[in-house]
């Protein structure tokens, strides 16, 4: 994870805040929406996706969150689905400065204070999207489902390249929707 703090450090190394919090999150979701147009390209170019941006406090500290994926290359390594994102720290690292960049053309120094954070999925990675189901077909995971308005937690491996998704558990397979997740993680085979 590459961590960019965008708040100015006060004599006792502390953070120091100019603005009211909501105003920061509010001028930071404006600038979010304004550079997300640009993402998708400075991503491609390096073969990554983003897999999901939040936008949240941690600590008390305003902190913007992106996940970036390489999913082309895991799904050419399909002999290993869940063998993490391969995506690298230098990764993280060249996107944090893209966005950054992004971000300062629209701020100068008044600008919100934030932390800029950027980071792969994990091994254990959350699995959210029809396409990440489909993905790593074969994978051990953990999902906690509801069917038939009973909520069940299962750890089995997942059937999903064709057809309705299932999951081969020690007591059997069980089919489910994706309606029916409630939560989903790869597990790690290391």
């Amino acid at each position: 994870m590459v961590n960019k703090n965008k708040q100015k450090p006060s004599r006792g190394g502390s953070l120091t805040r100019n603005k009211t919090p909501l105003a920061d999150k509010k001028a930071l979701q404006e600038a979010l929406e304004q550079i997300q147009p640009k993402l998708p390209p400075i991503l491609e170019s390096y073969g990554l996706e983003l897999a999901s941006t939040s936008l949240g406090t941690q600590g008390g500290i305003l902190t913007l969150r992106f996940v970036i994926d390489r999913p082309k290359l895991i799904e050419q390594l399909n002999e290993t689905p869940n063998n993490g994102s391969l995506v690298t720290i230098e990764d993280c690292a060249v996107f944090s400065r893209r966005v950054s960049s992004l971000l300062d053309e629209i701020y100068s120094e008044d600008g919100p204070n934030y932390n800029l954070e950027v980071s792969s999925p994990g091994l254990d990675r959350p699995l959210v999207s029809e396409r990440d189901f489909r993905r790593f077909d074969g994978a051990l995971v953990k999902i906690k489902l509801t069917i038939d308005g009973r909520a069940s937690r299962y750890t089995g491996r997942l059937i999903s390249k064709t057809g309705p998704l299932r999951l081969v558990t020690k007591d059997g397979e069980i089919a489910f929707g994706l309606d029916d997740v409630v939560s989903a993680r790869l597990v790690p085979e290391i």
